[in-house]
């Protein structure tokens, strides 16, 4: 339950986690808190519960962390009072709408990264190499995002991350490709390979860091990607593929 107060005072938001039995301030801690303001709405992310947005008095804020931070910046029309903040409802896009007084009505499309497993690893392998996105480092503009791979062959020195934009043609071929006829019985290539970075293993992880610039333009760009590993028990090859995954640029 989350509950808005309407004084020019702090801790202006609340939330209980217990039907309402006990209450905590998220209004964040200073610098990165919500405005001695009015809070008028609050509108939290279908798809992830930490991600808030609070119309205030002065505007729009957000938070990604369950309100322990805010925006210090306003991410609003403008320093306006905000009186109605929700999600719109129905598939597509999440669309934040915002009712203000005096500059009418607004709305944004709301990107978050995604990471996504699709496909399926070389068939017949009894453990096969895994791959997915550091929670702490996800696909978002204007940060470095992380791959992470695990269950990788004990005693191999490096691994590959096959990374591509596409999940359905590479050079006109058509995807998923199988590898059989290079000695990789079982795996298929399911990714286009624009870049084959080498990451080396600790253990039976690696990771691949990857810059992502700070422009509005990538939100909702898809990247498509495979970890790939030596593993000379495998095939004739020595190579084993990991499921793919597809990965959304957000916020």
């Amino acid at each position: 339950l989350y509950a808005c107060l309407g004084g020019f005072a702090a801790d202006n938001l609340w939330r209980s986690t217990d039907a309402g039995m006990a209450w905590q301030s998220i209004a964040g801690t200073a610098p990165l808190r919500l405005p001695t303001a009015p809070v008028y709405g609050l509108a939290v992310h279908p798809d992830d519960p930490l991600v808030l947005y609070a119309a205030t008095e002065v505007g729009v804020f957000a938070s990604e962390d369950g309100g322990q931070t805010w925006a210090t910046s306003n991410d609003g029309p403008a320093n306006v009072v905000c009186e109605e903040i929700t999600f719109a409802h129905g598939a597509g896009p999440r669309r934040l709408v915002l009712a203000t007084l005096g500059r009418g009505l607004w709305t944004a499309d709301v990107a978050r990264p995604t990471a996504v497993p699709y496909g399926s690893a070389c068939a017949g392998a009894t453990n096969p190499p895994t791959l997915g996105v550091d929670p702490m480092a996800q696909a978002s503009v204007g940060t470095t995002m992380q791959f992470v791979a695990g269950s990788l062959p004990t005693g191999q020195p490096f691994a590959w991350l096959l990374l591509g934009v596409s999940n359905g043609t590479w050079n006109g071929t058509p995807l998923p490709l199988p590898l059989d006829a290079i000695g990789m019985t079982g795996c298929a290539l399911q990714t286009s390979v624009e870049a084959s970075p080498t990451a080396m293993v600790t253990g039976t992880s690696a990771q691949w860091p990857l810059p992502l610039p700070a422009n509005p333009l990538l939100l909702g760009f898809a990247v498509y990607a495979q970890a790939m590993a030596l593993a000379p028990s495998a095939n004739a090859a020595g190579l084993t593929l990991s499921r793919p995954l597809a990965v959304t640029v957000g916020w």
